[in-house]
């Protein structure tokens, strides 16, 4: 089964125009961001209920709260789908644009939250590990 994200319908993006999406990204990614760290502690939540009450309205209501969490969540990569990138991660913070290099391959522009910019890329088969600066673009 293939791992790597589906390109064909992706917008393709120069460093300018995915550059220029990034504010509104960062915004997204920051939001994705705390609403997982809430997801996170509504979990831990419901199995200390689970394990230390039998209080069924409180997990109930952990579990509600989970749900519009859930919502918001979809609705933010929803939100990231239209800008035309895609998220690697919300708790690491890292989205791909897909881009043509000068050569005519496709690769990833790649950028990781607490970057100012973007400013490396990697084959499209390739992961964060194998990014590259974009010197070498």
């Amino acid at each position: 089964m293939d791992t790597f994200p589906k390109t064909e319908n992706l917008k393709i993006f120069t460093l300018e125009e995915a550059q220029k999406t990034l504010p509104y990204v960062k915004k997204i990614i920051d939001d994705l961001q705390i609403l997982a760290k809430r997801f996170q502690f509504l979990s831990k939540k419901i199995k200390e209920e689970v394990r230390t009450s039998r209080e069924n309205k409180k997990i109930q209501e952990l579990k509600s709260q989970i749900e519009d969490l859930e919502g918001n969540f979809t609705a933010l990569l929803e939100e990231l789908d239209k800008v035309g990138c895609v998220s690697k991660g919300a708790l690491s913070g890292l989205v791909d644009w897909l881009a043509i290099r000068p050569n005519g391959e496709k690769v990833w522009l790649c950028w990781m939250l607490g970057e100012k910019e973007i400013g490396f890329w990697h084959s499209i088969k390739d992961g964060f590990s194998s990014r590259k600066s974009l010197a070498e673009f």
